[in-house]
């Protein structure tokens, strides 16, 4: 296995004629690997040697806490972070509580709020880019959250969890014909102290893109974030975002 340049918890398996034949990925004590052909195989059989693996799980499996699923027929791979989602818990408020919105924060809702952002930040990263608007604004409460902000996150909870079953799928695309596609979006002055959010969004996508036509389509980079300069208008904040 060689390392990834890019990556060091990334690795790759070349044959003699360095095509790629497979994959591994390694996070603590967590391995994710795929790939084909005999070499590949016995890569995997001298890495079973080595390490003593608790469980070994083919064609689907957790991996860092999500669930990834391979169809054997299309080839295919869905994951998502159902079971993650399911038990986010929101911050505890009363009625009377939440009549007084600019009220500041206390230390104990601080410490809810910041539990809320971490889980809903890995949610938002990994397998749930319809959340990370909602993650951003939460995460941008910061230094001085007030009611308001909690109930905010209260309704990230509510769409983390009531959109729990939401997959991202990767597409059957080949190696060799791989390319990226890329998206970037901003509003205007949508964000504390007349801040801008901005998002983007990249793809792996088929060749027929490049002649105007459908492709496949597997999102794997996505981002929302303030823009660092307040901008004059929406083509000032979509130009920003698409220079970043």
């Amino acid at each position: 296995w060689e390392r990834s340049q890019f990556d060091n918890c990334l690795y790759f398996l070349r044959d003699a004629d360095k095509s790629l034949v497979g994959i591994l990925g390694a996070h603590v004590d967590d391995t994710i690997t795929g790939g084909q052909g005999a070499l590949y195989q016995q890569a995997i059989e001298k890495l079973k040697e080595r390490f003593p693996y608790r469980k070994w799980r083919v064609g689907s499996g957790e991996f860092c806490g999500i669930q990834y699923d391979q169809d054997p027929e299309s080839f295919e791979i869905k994951y998502h972070q159902k079971t993650y989602a399911d038990n986010l818990r929101p911050i505890s408020l009363s009625r009377s509580r939440m009549s007084d919105k600019q009220a500041p924060a206390t230390e104990k809702e601080i410490s809810a709020l910041r539990a809320i952002n971490g889980a809903a930040n890995w949610l938002a990263s990994q397998t749930r880019p319809d959340l990370c608007v909602q993650t951003s604004f939460s995460q941008q409460a910061f230094p001085s959250p007030t009611v308001w902000d909690l109930m905010q996150a209260n309704q990230l909870v509510h769409r983390a969890k009531q959109y729990s079953h939401v997959t991202i799928t990767v597409r059957d695309i080949p190696w060799n014909e791989i390319g990226i596609c890329f998206h970037s979006d901003a509003a205007f002055a949508n964000a504390k102290a007349h801040a801008t959010q901005a998002g983007y969004i990249l793809g792996f996508v088929g060749p027929e893109l490049t002649q105007n036509m459908p492709t496949k389509w597997s999102p794997f980079c996505w981002k929302s974030y303030r823009l660092p300069r307040v901008v004059s208008s929406t083509l000032g904040g979509e130009s920003q975002s698409f220079s970043t």
